[in-house]
């Protein structure tokens, strides 16, 4: 059962000046034209549209979706139906946010990594190295104080409580994670904008939480670009717009990119430790190339070790296979994934999800709602003034389909 816990939307506006945005070269071959559907135009913030849909809070339907992956190589098949979900909470029924978390079997150590806001880690014991009906181990340890639990492989929840008082993070950690090829100009360059009324419009709500960005960015392997992968590490939102307006979008060659090896080095930022919100933005066009599925797996564990969650942003020209690939790293991670839709009239087509219940917004509070839900633990709904249209008429941010089964569009 979801931890219920009460949001609210931002109450500061998240607009900027408007930029120019230029148009981008390049030889690559993916997901968007490189430039907005006027080439060279001012493209003011808050003007991408986005939706999101997290398959955790709809894993039944999830599974469905699981069994028919796209056909196509690379697909980065997960066993998930032994999903088991850890909880953890004080005595007052309070998250246990950013407690340390070890999981293991016999003694032996398989997966350690600390409880989000929300008090939750996502385990899948196949993937995690358990056999069915093995005993899962789990110590969750804050403030001093360990609580220990068992669970066995095919469980499908296991709720600790410790005997103590536990707190919301007081700071985040955001790291976008962007794909600079050719065909991502339009997404660079609208991002440079964003940042600074992101990070206002959270500075304004929450304006004892300390904030940090890093920025990582990556290209192709083998087609000459001038790099495959290039970090900035975690400082203030203003140099990260710096950072983000300094580069450019060139190279890539081919439709698909290295996605692994930015989100692999996303993993190695330089996280805070303790009760800290950990997010990764991943914005991109393109899929891996085929071959490159288990590296990109074992990306999405590393950050999934050091308690990031993915909340991936897909970008026009997206095919099938970066969908579902991007699903994936936000389901195990504990995120939600997120696309851009065609109803800014900005960029490229975008790939029409078949997902059936969601609301369109805009990136930048989809961005900022996402880093709130992450710092507050709980679901942090959408304003009405915020929506720009539904899919699937969601009432109070659920959809019954033809079937007779409920989704939700939270």
């Amino acid at each position: 059962m979801a931890i219920s816990v009460s949001g609210c939307s931002s109450n500061a506006s998240v607009d900027e000046p408007t930029v120019s945005t230029m148009s981008s070269g390049g030889a690559d071959t993916g997901g968007g034209n490189g430039s907005t559907s006027g080439g060279t135009s001012q493209l003011p913030p808050g003007t991408l549209t986005a939706a999101g849909w997290d398959d955790n809070l709809n894993f039944a339907w999830y599974q469905k979706d699981l069994a028919s992956p796209p056909m196509v190589e690379g697909v980065p098949m997960v066993p998930r139906a032994d999903r088991l979900l850890v909880e953890g909470f004080d005595s007052g029924g309070r998250p246990l946010a950013g407690a340390a978390v070890t999981v293991g079997h016999a003694g032996q150590t398989m997966l350690a990594a600390p409880l989000a806001a929300d008090g939750r880690l996502w385990l899948f014991p196949e993937h995690d190295g358990f056999q069915h009906g093995d005993a899962i181990d789990v110590t969750a340890t804050i403030n001093g104080v360990s609580v220990t639990g068992s669970a066995r492989a095919g469980d499908t929840t296991l709720k600790l409580v410790a005997q103590t008082v536990a707190g919301p993070p007081s700071a985040f950690d955001v790291a976008i994670v962007l794909d600079t090829t050719g065909s991502m100009g339009d997404e660079i360059r609208y991002l440079g904008t964003e940042i600074a009324g992101i990070a206002s419009a959270l500075a304004h709500d929450y304006p004892g939480t300390a904030q940090r960005w890093a920025l990582v960015c990556y290209r192709d392997v083998g087609m000459g670009d001038e790099y495959s992968v290039r970090t900035f590490d975690f400082s203030d939102a203003v140099t990260l717009q710096k950072e983000i307006a300094a580069q450019d979008a060139s190279g890539g060659g081919d439709y698909p990119e290295s996605p692994e090896l930015g989100l692999d080095a996303a993993a190695h930022l330089a996280w805070s430790s303790g009760s800290v919100a950990r997010l990764v933005f991943h914005i991109a066009d393109a899929p891996h190339h085929a071959g490159h599925e288990q590296a990109l797996i074992a990306a999405v564990d590393g950050l999934r070790n050091v308690g990031a969650r993915i909340y991936p942003v897909s970008a026009s020209g997206a095919d099938e296979l970066l969908h579902f690939t991007m699903r994936t790293e936000a389901e195990l991670t504990g995120g939600r994934f997120l696309w851009l839709t065609d109803d800014s009239g900005v960029g490229g087509m975008h790939l029409d999800t078949g997902l059936p219940c969601y609301w369109v917004t805009k990136l930048n509070r989809e961005m900022v709602r996402m880093i709130e839900m992450e710092l507050t633990g709980g679901e942090v709904p959408l304003a009405t003034g915020d929506i720009v249209r539904s899919v699937g008429s969601p009432m109070n941010g659920q959809c019954r389909l033809a079937d007779g089964s409920v989704v939700n569009a939270l």
